[in-house]
């Protein structure tokens, strides 16, 4: 049975010459609006929807009464709900899984950056100064992961290789049952903040999660505690956050994602010695684009022989 794929991106992305491959009963067409679809909307099957919001994807939902299955680039879909989503009758799918083995290493590298004080040695290297002074170890520390899921478990893995105990918050805690690099997991966001001394926040933003790390939970930490989010900025109450740092309140934060990107350029973090910034690429590695489109292409081979999809998410509840 033939299949019409729309495009939703970019037609001139390299990425984009890995659908020359595509099975011969799929169709391609690209566009960015439902003028540039035309008459394909009426019969398009399925949509790659490539780095686009929901503000691109809306009008096409709209449209395409016959669609059967929506995949998205990113593993995040906070873009992207909205009730026409949430509407549709389509199997939405994501690109869980890529990510996870970047982010994984990013948070070890934030965690060296303070247990090893690397900022410091920079320091001294500049000032041509020789200051010994003694450092600590990642190993025996604590590591509370705040949203277990492929993400944390790859967080997880790495961390516990190199001695710590990892403590994983999740909904549904029994889902981590057995998991070999997890030392307890718990329901209850006290339980996971309070006894560690890195907590590492990698849960989906829903309007649950929204700032559900703020004033109160902040106070939680110990004082020579470490935030780290790699999950998205808005599940941190940021002037919250930027109060416990000028209060000495906890130790530091190593930030990838903010409330608003790009950072603007008067906001307090970029000043704070104790706050480790990144331009939200903690995911962006060699290769990352190129695995993001294997995998779509893995799918839409399920896809066109009618199998099971692989990573497919819940409009309502974000993840």
């Amino acid at each position: 049975m033939a299949v019409t794929l729309l495009v939703l991106g970019d037609r001139n992305d390299p990425r984009m010459r890995a659908l020359a491959g595509v099975p011969k009963d799929v169709r391609v067409v690209f566009g960015e609006t439902p003028q540039d679809f035309g008459a394909d909307l009426a019969r398009a099957d399925a949509i790659l929807c490539w780095w686009r919001g929901r503000d691109a994807l809306d009008p096409i939902l709209v449209a395409a009464p016959q669609l059967r299955w929506i995949h998205v680039s990113a593993a995040g879909l906070d873009n992207l709900v909205s009730p026409a989503l949430a509407a549709s009758s389509a199997v939405l799918t994501n690109s869980r899984g890529v990510y996870g083995d970047a982010l994984g290493e990013y948070v070890v590298a934030a965690m060296l950056y303070f247990v090893k004080n690397l900022a410091r040695l920079r320091d001294a290297q500049a000032r041509h100064a020789w200051e010994p002074f003694e450092g600590e170890r990642l190993g025996g520390k604590v590591l509370s992961i705040i949203g277990y899921g492929d993400i944390g478990a790859a967080i997880a893995q790495r961390a516990t290789a190199l001695g710590m105990q990892v403590v994983a918050y999740r909904r549904r805690p029994e889902l981590s049952a057995g998991d070999p690099n997890v030392a307890r997991v718990v329901g209850s966001l006290r339980d996971a903040i309070a006894p560690a001394d890195f907590v590492a926040v990698a849960a989906p933003l829903t309007p649950q999660t929204r700032h559900m790390i703020g004033a109160e939970q902040l106070s939680w930490m110990r004082p020579h505690a470490v935030l780290i989010n790699i999950g998205r900025g808005q599940l941190i109450d940021e002037p919250a956050l930027i109060d416990a740092l000028q209060r000495g309140a906890i130790r530091g934060a190593a930030l990838d994602v903010f409330e608003t990107e790009p950072l603007p350029a008067s906001h307090p973090f970029w000043s704070m010695p104790q706050v480790l910034l990144s331009p939200h690429s903690a995911d962006r590695v060699e290769g990352w684009l190129d695995q993001t489109m294997a995998m779509f292409l893995d799918n839409l081979g399920r896809f066109v022989r009618g199998e099971p999809l692989t990573n497919v998410v819940d409009p309502h509840r974000g993840y």
